[in-house]
């Protein structure tokens, strides 16, 4: 909405049209319907008259404003691992697409799917999509690393040079499918963006976390360690953490038991940490701490929060939790 208001749309006749109210916009624990999201791109075009609405919103949109996956792609080591990043965690975006990755040896296929959304999108949120995760993920990678091509699947406009232009390639129209491709090659780059101011903070509650557990806990050190990292993006598990201390998960439970602890502590003792970190900011939705902990589903991060805590988290974040044990 932001962009929009830059762009000089009537952002509240877009919420009537939508049925939405400014409330719901604002709410970071809110999630918007499908239908409502599509609505509200329709009206957009309607109203402001402009056939490139889709690129023109998505150059208007700093890096920064999807906060928690600018900021997983940021901190990925590679331009794909960026990409990657950004197509597990979209439904913290929009819950209704799905972004889907085909290997195809030489080159990767990254296509905007939309299993719950009938009909086609609108073109405007397919041109926005599109536009907005391509440079929001060269932004996070540090350069503008090159695509094959970007395909639409609507007509072309009378003039595709505004498309060509903001994608940097060949973009071909009246295809099945909106996606774009990118090399092999490209994918694999190593990414040369700077550390990210939330990145520097999560590395100081890392520190914070270790610094407790004590130089005797050698092997609990590492684990935690690592666990932060993975937590960047990613899912913790005993064999991944494992494998990148070169031992075997069964040799790596062994060395903690030794320490008196377990795998499954470390993991559960370091999410405990930073989620009373992630619970003060108010800026961070509920479904956007779950991710950032690793959970595959935000009711698994309300029960462990229970179970740490006592309340729930929405509880807690109104103020009737009682201090933290």
């Amino acid at each position: 909405m932001a962009a929009c208001e830059r762009l000089a749309i009537d952002v509240p006749a877009l919420l009537e049209d939508a049925g939405l109210t400014a409330a719901q916009i604002a709410d970071p624990d809110g999630r918007l319907p499908g239908e409502a999201v599509a609505t509200l791109w329709r009206s957009a075009l309607h109203r402001s008259g402009d056939p490139g609405l889709g690129l023109r919103v998505a150059l208007a949109v700093p890096f920064g404003a999807y906060r928690i996956i600018d900021f997983l792609a940021a901190s990925a080591p590679t331009v794909g691992e960026g990409l990657a990043r950004v197509a597990r965690y979209f439904p913290l975006v929009n819950s209704a697409l799905a972004w889907e990755l085909g290997d195809e040896r030489t080159q990767m296929r990254v296509t905007l799917a939309h299993p719950t959304v009938p009909g086609e999108l609108p073109r405007p949120y397919a041109e926005y999509a599109l536009a907005v995760t391509i440079l929001h993920c060269r932004r996070a990678s540090g350069f503008d690393w090159p695509l094959v091509e970007v395909a639409f699947a609507f007509e072309s406009p009378p003039d595709a040079a505004a498309h060509e232009a903001a994608f940097g390639c060949p973009a071909r129209f009246g295809q099945p499918r909106n996606e774009f491709v990118i090399s092999r090659a490209t994918w694999e780059l190593p990414s040369q963006a700077p550390s990210s101011e939330l990145l520097r903070t999560l590395e100081e509650h890392a520190d914070r976390l270790i610094a407790g557990l004590g130089r005797e806990h050698v092997i609990s050190v590492q684990v935690a360690r690592l666990v932060t990292e993975e937590l960047q993006g990613g899912e913790p598990s005993l064999a991944k953490i494992a494998r990148r201390m070169a031992m075997s998960p069964r040799t790596l439970q062994r060395r903690l038991e030794l320490e008196g602890t377990t795998f499954a502590d470390v993991l559960d003792r370091t999410r405990r940490h930073f989620a009373q970190a992630y619970m003060k900011d108010r800026g961070l939705a509920l479904t956007e701490i779950a991710y950032l902990l690793g959970f595959s589903e935000p009711s698994a991060f309300t029960r462990a929060f229970q179970r740490w805590y006592g309340t729930s988290p929405s509880q807690y974040r109104a103020g009737g939790a009682a201090a933290a044990r």
